[in-house]
């Protein structure tokens, strides 16, 4: 399973938020792919809609998240916006920001 993240919008264009960044979940240790793989299992990601949450009116300058998940020959995706209602789905989008965060920075010293 891959999954690819993005992050689109806020107050400042920066190009290196803006690219996506590619997760392959069997290559995560053991217990993260795990719980990984559950998360998505639990959201029933492949059932999501399109979009999830919004933005608050009169918003000019929310970040939307987008998520992109490819598993046994199926590809969706999600544009999250805001924290989802949804803890399974909430609980991948940390995971994932985390795993994104170590990828571009390295790991912790």
């Amino acid at each position: 399973m891959k999954i690819g993240y993005q992050r689109d919008g806020g107050l400042v264009f920066l190009p290196g938020l803006q690219r996506v960044t590619e997760i392959d979940v069997e290559a995560l240790d053991p217990p993260r792919c795990e719980a990984v793989t559950r998360w998505v299992r639990d959201c029933c990601f492949f059932d999501q809609p399109p979009q999830v949450g919004g933005a608050a009116a009169g918003a000019a300058d929310h970040i939307t998240e987008i998520l992109t998940v490819e598993r046994d020959g199926r590809r969706h995706q999600v544009r999250i916006v805001g924290m989802p209602a949804d803890p399974a789905l909430a609980a991948l989008l940390l995971m994932v920001r985390e795993e994104v965060a170590a990828r571009r920075h390295g790991p912790a010293s």
